[in-house]
């Protein structure tokens, strides 16, 4: 799917998250809404644009069809849904007010059955809360971000119901969000793959990222490297929430869960190595100090002069961090 498609595809989706029963419960929203939602705002030109815009993407979501087989990990069988008739991945209908000279437009939308088979309320509440984090990023600038962080997303909600973290390729990640391979300059591919996941792990979508860097990158080194099985873990900071009696509890959970987190990063601040033994003894500062400063890895290596993927190697322990460069990162 292109970006605007998947964006208001995870809109629908966390939208559902709310719902009581949301394998049953029909959702509602309107065209402004989902302008609120994607973070977009009218400058210049006519809304009406706009709302023709998710009216079409809507569209093509609602002639979506799929056949699902996957493997009943309580029975040990096998289920296959829609192999003579493919079915809808969402049933949507449109609903058109008017009043006087104004017209508005919402659309109420479920489930369709077979994705509302896999799908449990805990794993919608997990792609409702990420779906803030991922749809404020830049349609322009984190096109590959933002559909890598869906893809991780819908693959854990899986995942979990094996009791597993989720696992997947680069070649069925990149196929998945559509993302052309560089073959003419494969590193390319390799460093915004790499790039995109950080960002992920900024955000905090990803708890932690398995080592992206290929061994070396002499010839023949990308066919190994697209087909090298990689597992990250998502952050636990809904997963681990389990109240079925409401939404109130939930956010309460939440909060708490802020707080603590802030209590943590306090902690951290008083823990800043002062020596550079310190800081060698412990790499894994670096990346904790630059999160806490909101700092992206690339304007951090940036400032300290090297390459995102020296910082990255610095930051897990892969090579020890020379003197100069450590200095200038305390100071």
């Amino acid at each position: 799917l292109s970006v605007e498609t998947a964006d208001v595809f995870l809109i629908l989706m966390s939208r559902i998250a709310e719902l009581k029963d949301p394998r049953d419960g029909i959702a509602r929203i309107s065209l402004d809404e989902m302008a609120r939602l994607r973070d977009v705002r009218i400058r210049h030109g006519s809304s009406r644009n706009l709302y023709d815009d998710f009216k079409q993407e809507i569209l093509r979501l609602s002639d979506l069809r799929l056949t699902m087989s996957w493997k009943d990990y309580k029975t040990g069988g096998d289920i296959t849904f829609g192999r003579e008739r493919p079915d809808r991945l969402l049933d949507i209908i449109d609903i058109e007010y008017k009043r006087g000279s104004e017209t508005w437009t919402a659309f109420r939308f479920r489930c369709g059955q077979a994705l509302s088979y896999f799908l449990d309320p805990e794993g919608l509440f997990w792609i409702g809360y990420y779906s803030k984090a991922l749809l404020h990023l830049s349609p322009y600038h984190d096109a590959f971000t933002k559909k890598l962080g869906t893809y991780w997303i819908l693959i854990g909600t899986i995942s979990e119901k094996k009791g597993q973290l989720p696992r997947a390729t680069p070649r069925t990640i990149l196929d998945f969000c559509g993302e052309k391979i560089h073959w003419r300059n494969p590193g390319q591919t390799v460093d915004a793959f790499i790039e995109a996941h950080q960002r992920l792990e900024d955000l905090g979508v990803l708890e932690a990222i398995p080592i992206l860097e290929p061994p070396a990158r002499g010839r023949g080194y990308f066919n190994e490297w697209l087909d090298t099985v990689l597992t990250v873990k998502l952050s636990e900071d809904l997963w681990k929430i389990r109240d079925s009696r409401g939404k109130g509890k939930l956010r309460l959970k939440v909060r708490g869960r802020i707080k603590k987190r802030r209590k943590e990063k306090r902690k951290i601040t008083q823990q800043v190595p002062k020596t550079l033994q310190e800081l060698r003894e412990n790499p894994h500062a670096i990346k904790r100090l630059r999160t806490e400063h909101a700092m992206r890895q690339p304007d951090l290596a940036r400032a300290l002069g090297i390459t995102r993927q020296t910082l990255s190697n610095y930051e897990r322990g892969l090579r020890t961090i020379p003197e100069d460069k450590a200095l200038k990162f305390l100071q």
